[in-house]
């Protein structure tokens, strides 16, 4: 965590304590902006932040962050009906849900088209706006603000703006919730996080009503995963991302091991060899197939990544393969194909599923995605690339940061782990045997989904 991140958090946290009064229905509004003010502070100027001293440890942070979130009871009349399970789509993803006991609770009105497994639900759309409640809390927020003891930064006119625009979200978002619940017999809550503003109400609410809940990770355990801990129980991937937590307080009790419905594909499927995979894409067997799945990062940057890997593959030319697969939310390929076809080692594939790519390749390269997990679970070598600095949203050390993932900081580093890949057979050996200590830590058994589900049932209320 940086100096930037961890100010940021400090700023979140004054943000929380000026505005801890401003509630609607007993919910803290301003904890329910908590993603779009961190990112408002980390895009923005450094003057902003300030340059106070860090007084808050690391392991002090939950207490300071997470613990301090009053939750108000609200009796909650069940309707005299079925029980219902709310998911968010990210968290459903693999478990064996059913229509008449699930409830997908969405963002927009794309996830509603996409999910056919159960009813789907877009709370912010529910209902309208209450105009006379958001003229109350409106007068209230900018009384708070005119105080002479509301730090500078909340008295700007330009943040107040931003928070009245995002108040009206959120209100709206809690009266649809409040709808769910009062339709709906909730036995329990289920989400891949808490960190955006629907997780957070989702959670809020579901404990002012003694509802439990439940976070599964979904992905990347990184520093924001910090605020998914505001459930009674977080289901992390294994004892490295339960560990990964506790650094910050997090209380262990609170984290259980059982890994992620998501990765069942890898363990039930069978995904082709080097062999089959090379006659798909029409390429010789002989040759090294290297798979680097791009991010959707800015062309800039995908370009540089994908420069640095054609200077480091240039020398092996006639003996590899690079296969670049596009992000699905990537809108433009980081090189034309005109431009591709100087390097015959290089190929743009879109098609088999990426597992394919994976099970049939020598090795992977990665950046901050979870990729490098499932190539690990593949037993597939992993080389993290690591040339940009962390931003609010994509922590580019996370492989890094582990000794047992071999990663490339820079060029003169890439060269040479490429050079010694491909013409060391010891080296290859000693990256997987490091790999594997890492798969151990990481992930919990193989098929998820019967013991996630079974985990769920077992505290529905």
């Amino acid at each position: 965590m940086n100096r930037r991140f961890y100010r940021a958090l400090m700023l979140s946290s004054a943000f929380f304590h000026t505005f801890r009064n401003v509630r609607y229905h007993g919910v803290p509004v301003a904890r329910a902006m908590f993603y779009s003010f961190h990112r408002r502070v980390m895009l923005g100027s450094k003057k902003g932040i300030g340059k106070r001293k860090m007084k808050i440890s690391k392991k002090r942070l939950y207490n300071w962050m997470i613990r301090s979130d009053k939750v108000t009871p609200v009796p909650y009349r069940k309707p005299k009906q079925r029980g219902k399970i709310i998911f968010s789509p990210e968290a459903a993803s693999g478990l064996p849900i059913s229509r008449t006991t699930s409830l997908i609770c969405a963002v927009g009105k794309h996830d509603r088209k996409k999910e056919r497994r159960a009813p789907v639900a877009v709370p912010s759309q529910m209902v309208g706006l209450n105009y006379k409640q958001y003229a109350a809390l409106r007068r209230k927020i900018i009384a708070i603000a005119r105080k002479k003891s509301t730090p500078a930064y909340f008295r700007n006119k330009l943040f107040i703006k931003w928070m009245l625009k995002e108040l009206k979200t959120v209100m709206k978002t809690i009266d649809g919730i409040r709808r769910l619940f009062a339709n709906h017999s909730i036995r329990a809550i289920v989400l891949h996080s808490s960190v955006h503003p629907l997780g957070y109400l989702l959670v809020h609410m579901g404990r002012q009503r003694g509802i439990p809940t439940i976070i599964l990770q979904y992905g990347l355990n990184d520093h924001y995963q910090l605020f998914s801990t505001y459930a009674r129980y977080y289901v992390a991937w294994g004892p490295f991302h339960k560990k990964r937590l506790t650094q910050y307080g997090v209380p262990s009790r609170k984290i259980v091991t059982l890994g992620n419905a998501r990765f069942d594909p890898i363990f039930k499927k069978k995904w082709v060899n080097k062999r089959k995979l090379a006659r798909i894409l029409r390429i010789s067997r002989r040759k090294w197939l290297f798979v680097y799945p791009e991010q959707p990062l800015p062309l800039k940057k995908n370009r540089k990544v994908l420069r640095m890997l054609i200077k480091a593959l240039q020398p092996y030319r006639r003996k590899v393969m690079l296969l670049v697969k596009p992000h699905p939310r990537q809108r433009k390929l980081s090189f034309p194909r005109r431009r591709l076809k100087r390097y015959r080692f290089i190929r743009v594939v879109r098609h088999p599923h990426l597992y394919h790519l994976i099970h049939g390749s020598n090795a992977v390269f990665v950046q901050f995605s979870t990729v490098g997990v499932e190539a690990i679970l593949m037993n597939r070598p992993v080389i993290a690339l690591v040339m940009f600095k962390n931003t609010v949203k994509h922590e580019h050390t996370y492989y890094s940061a582990s000794r047992h993932i071999t990663s490339a900081k820079g060029q003169k580093q890439l060269n040479k782990i490429v050079r010694r890949f491909v013409l060391s057979s010891r080296f290859r050996k000693n990256m997987l045997l490091k790999q594997r200590y890492y798969r151990k830590g990481t992930y919990s058994g193989k098929l998820a989904a019967r013991r996630i589900y079974n985990f769920i049932k077992a505290r529905c209320r």
